[in-house]
């Protein structure tokens, strides 16, 4: 069986990614209770599901391959993504229907998109019997702000000063998370102690620059 850690040091390293996202998202977004309530929904339904991966494929292993676990997976999710479409916005069906029909290489972008994902599925599944549950969690969302930088830094996407600190606290988040409990590494002191210097650094940033006020509706 496989225990469950709940320690300080992981909780500081899992918060501090979450600071970060915060701080990337502070000023391009506003406040809304049904968006909280989903959001929190999400989080609840993600560390659900992680959590049952881990389960199934690690712990009390299903006698079921890879390959038939991504079919499985991506099968039931697109059967579920298409009542949804097809019940809340109707209308999408006969744009992606027209889309194929009359935009030249629709199809094969849709295709390749469908293969990547396919890949990325069996990619996941296969890391989720090596991690845990949290380390999986940890993990995409470090690379979900590489992704962010890349485009930053090399793509040309514009970004606020405060939404790069705020990657980079995520990233140090993540970074000192994969630290832990790492023979010959660095103590938790350390990382606890440039936890604590980064978060400081990036809230008397984000309190000491104002940002333009930004026009809308909030999302």
């Amino acid at each position: 069986s496989e225990s469950l850690r709940c320690d300080v040091p992981t909780v500081a390293c899992t918060a501090t990614i979450a600071v970060g996202v915060a701080i990337y998202e502070a000023h391009d977004i506003r406040f809304s209770s049904i968006g909280a309530a989903y959001l929190a929904l999400n989080l609840a339904s993600a560390v659900a599901e992680r959590m049952l991966q881990r389960h199934l494929l690690a712990v009390n292993e299903v006698d079921v391959s890879k390959p038939a676990l991504m079919i499985l997976n991506n099968g039931i999710g697109a059967v579920a993504t298409s009542c949804l479409v097809a019940a809340v916005a109707p209308h999408e069906v006969g744009a992606l229907t027209t889309a194929l029909r009359e935009v030249s290489g629709a199809t094969s972008a849709v295709v390749a998109s469908c293969v990547v994902g396919c890949l990325i599925s069996y990619t996941g599944l296969w890391l989720q019997r090596l991690v845990s549950s949290t380390t999986f969690m940890v993990l995409g969302s470090c690379t979900k702000m590489v992704v962010i930088a890349f485009g930053v830094f090399f793509l040309g996407d514009a970004s606020r000063p405060i939404s790069i600190c705020g990657a980079l606290v995520s990233i140090y988040g993540s970074y000192a998370y994969a630290c832990i409990g790492k023979k010959g590494g660095q103590t938790t002191q350390e990382l606890l102690g440039g936890a604590t210097l980064m978060l400081g650094a990036a809230l008397a940033y984000s309190l000491s620059w104002s940002p333009a006020p930004l026009s809308g509706a909030p999302l």
